[in-house]
C-alpha cells in the first residue's frame, strides 16, 4: 500500500510538471536550449559580419571605380577642351599670307588707293581707321596668351 500511495503521488507530481525527474530534465533541456540559443547567435552574428564587410568592400569598390571614372571623363573633357582651343587659336596658312592694307601701310609698302566712300558713314570709318604699329599685334595676342593663362591655368 505504501509503494501504491508513492505511486499515486508520483503520478500527481508528474501531472503537476513537479516530479524531481521533471525538474531535472527541464533544466537540462533549458540548458541545452540555451546553448543552442547562444550558438546560433554566434552564427547570426558572424554572418552579419561577413555580409557588412562584403558590402562594405563593395561599397569601396564602387566608390573607387566612381572616382576613376569621373577623373577619366574629367581628364577627356580638359583634353577636348585643350583640343578645341588650339584648333581655334591656329592660324591657318591662308590667314598667314593674307596681309591687310592697315599692316602694309604699317610696314611702308605701298598700299592701292580705297575705293570711294558712299556715304557719310563709309568715310567717317575710312579717316578713323589708325594704322597699327609693328608689333601691335604680336602683343595682343602675348596680352592674351598670358590672361588665359592667369584666369585659366587648366587650360595650358
Amino acid at each position: 500500500e505504501k509503494r501504491l500511495e508513492a505511486l499515486k503521488v508520483s503520478l500527481e507530481q508528474a501531472r503537476a510538471g513537479t516530479h524531481s525527474r521533471i525538474v531535472q530534465e527541464e533544466k537540462r533541456l533549458r540548458s541545452v536550449k540555451g546553448s543552442k540559443f547562444g550558438k546560433a547567435e554566434s552564427l547570426r552574428d558572424f554572418r552579419l559580419a561577413i555580409v557588412q564587410t562584403t558590402f562594405e568592400k563593395a561599397k569601396s569598390e564602387a566608390e573607387d571605380e566612381y572616382h576613376r571614372e569621373k577623373g577619366n571623363v574629367q581628364d577627356k573633357l580638359v583634353q577636348d577642351v585643350i583640343d578645341r582651343q588650339r584648333r581655334h587659336t591656329k592660324v591657318e596658312a591662308p590667314e598667314l599670307r593674307a596681309v591687310t592694307r592697315k599692316m602694309r601701310n604699317a610696314r611702308g609698302e605701298a598700299v592701292s588707293a580705297p575705293a570711294t566712300a558712299k556715304g557719310k558713314r563709309e568715310a567717317k570709318m575710312a579717316a578713323a581707321a589708325i594704322p597699327l604699329r609693328q608689333g601691335d599685334v604680336e602683343e595682343d595676342f602675348e596680352a592674351m596668351a598670358t590672361a588665359v593663362h592667369n584666369l585659366a591655368p587648366h587650360l595650358e
